[in-house]
């Protein structure tokens, strides 16, 4: 029986389990595309799902499974067949898990930088790709809003709205303070960023003085769940920003970046 995956190409998380799937080579995974872009997950059908509307989701009916959790799914299909991406050491096994955790923590930062803008001349470089995508979300939770007859749930589209006209505002110049507010919480995120590509740095060091992954010398879950973070910063910022004075993340980089899983990002 087929497990269902559900994703969206450009989500970040979502990508954790197409790598740990083309690495593994997974046999019967059913990709369900949930897109982001149309606030398909929060559509009625989804939130029973996963009331917490993220992805990636995996459902495996024949285990009686519905996983919502990034980190409890990589382990759920790591567990599922293939070499396994989890040191047998239970040293690395703590660090591998520390690593996850901070990753997963207040340090996930990746979709804030994406979605709002560091400066005036980087709201006018963002704002034809992101208020568009914004536009069209606020559009499927008007859709969903329609239907509801639960006031939490109308509540909850309600928020969502609310809270995206406001982001959509800031991409307006002429609404300063707006922009302003997004500028600082970006900045924020953006020193989040930092600090975490130098405790990455500083991991690859102390690792033996330059381990090829993050977790010694193989490929393991602390990898999957860093490779998708470094491309959406290098996407962001450009890769100098990420990788430049950084000269083992960027050996780490062009190593995770050369192995066949990475197309899956």
């Amino acid at each position: 029986m087929t497990v269902d995956v559900y994703t969206f190409p450009p989500s970040l998380w979502a990508a954790v389990p197409r790598l740990i799937i083309e690495e593994k080579n997974i046999p019967d995974i059913n990709y369900i595309t949930t897109d982001l872009s149309k606030a398909e997950n929060f559509s009625p059908e989804f939130l029973k799902l996963n009331p917490n509307h993220t992805i990636p989701v995996v459902v495996d009916e024949q285990a009686n499974k519905t996983l919502t959790d990034s980190i409890a799914v990589s382990k759920y299909l790591d567990e599922k067949s293939g070499n396994t991406l989890t040191p047998k050491d239970k040293h690395q096994v703590d660090q591998m898990n520390g690593l996850l955790d901070l990753l997963h923590g207040t340090h996930d930062v990746g979709n804030p930088l994406f979605f709002t803008a560091a400066s005036d001349q980087d709201s006018d470089a963002k704002r034809a790709m992101v208020v568009p995508f914004l536009k069209n979300r606020i559009a499927g939770w008007q859709h969903y809003l329609a239907a509801t007859q639960d006031e939490a749930t109308k509540q909850m589209y309600q928020q969502q709205i609310q809270a995206t006209e406001q982001l959509i505002a800031a991409y307006d110049k002429s609404n300063t303070q707006q922009a302003a507010t997004m500028y600082n919480q970006h900045d924020a995120c953006w020193q989040l960023a930092l600090d975490l590509l130098d405790m990455l740095e500083a991991t690859l060091k102390t690792n033996d003085n330059g381990s090829a992954y993050l977790v010694g010398n193989e490929y393991t879950l602390a990898d999957v769940h860093t490779t998708p973070v470094l491309a959406r910063f290098i996407l962001i910022k450009g890769e100098d920003a990420i990788l430049g004075g950084r000269p083992l993340l960027k050996s780490y980089y062009d190593r995770v970046r050369a192995k066949p899983n990475f197309k899956t990002i």
